[in-house]
């Protein structure tokens, strides 16, 4: 705020909670998704994840895309710093994946994600275009827009996740206390148990 708002005497010494009428049910995931066996693919990169060498891909993607959605998180102005951090973020991703995948990256500012998408798609001749879940937002909406448009181009849009968020997001519903009662399955799912009763015994 830049000093625009000084605390003192200024704080209200009772603040009623917050209140409203919208009940939020808790939505399932949407459904695991997964790459063609054949055919070229480009791999998105998005504020969301920026960690697209982890994803667990079986072959090298034919381009990568970074793209930002940060201008969409508030409906007021959304602050430099903001800007400015998810900008190095999806750079810093684009770098990594470009090192691992051995292709070429590069960064839009699109607004228009099909328009972008739909363009970069079709200067690399791709089929598919791969990207990490992201469950809600502005990047989620953004796909689920974009994902349309590609479509009625014959272009698949691929929302990838990690078999570590398939297993630990449905118990994140409240706190971290349900989650915590299965982290010991979670991690034999993970094939970590043995790795945890190794340091147990030690």
């Amino acid at each position: 705020t830049n000093n625009r708002f000084c605390p003192e005497g200024l704080l209200a010494a009772r603040a009623p909670a917050l209140s409203e009428n919208a009940a939020h049910p808790v939505a399932r995931l949407s459904p695991l998704e997964v790459l063609p066996a054949a055919g070229r693919f480009g791999l998105l990169v998005t504020e969301e994840d920026c960690n697209p060498e982890t994803l667990g891909l079986d072959r090298p993607p034919e381009a990568v895309l970074g793209a930002i959605a940060t201008n969409l998180r508030s409906p007021l102005p959304v602050g430099k710093p903001a800007r400015d951090f998810a900008d190095g973020a999806v750079k810093d991703g684009l770098e990594r994946a470009s090192r691992s995948f051995d292709v070429d990256a590069s960064l839009s500012n699109s607004d228009d994600w099909g328009e972008m998408l739909l363009d970069w798609a079709s200067r690399h001749r791709l089929n598919t275009i791969a990207t990490a879940y992201a469950p809600l937002g502005p990047v989620a909406e953004l796909l689920a827009d974009a994902k349309n448009k590609l479509a009625s181009n014959g272009i698949s849009l691929i929302r990838l996740q990690r078999l570590y968020d398939g297993v630990t997001w449905p118990h994140s519903r409240r706190g971290f206390f349900r989650l915590k009662k299965e982290i010991p399955s979670i991690l034999d799912t993970l094939g970590l148990g043995a790795d945890r009763d190794r340091q147990k015994a030690s």
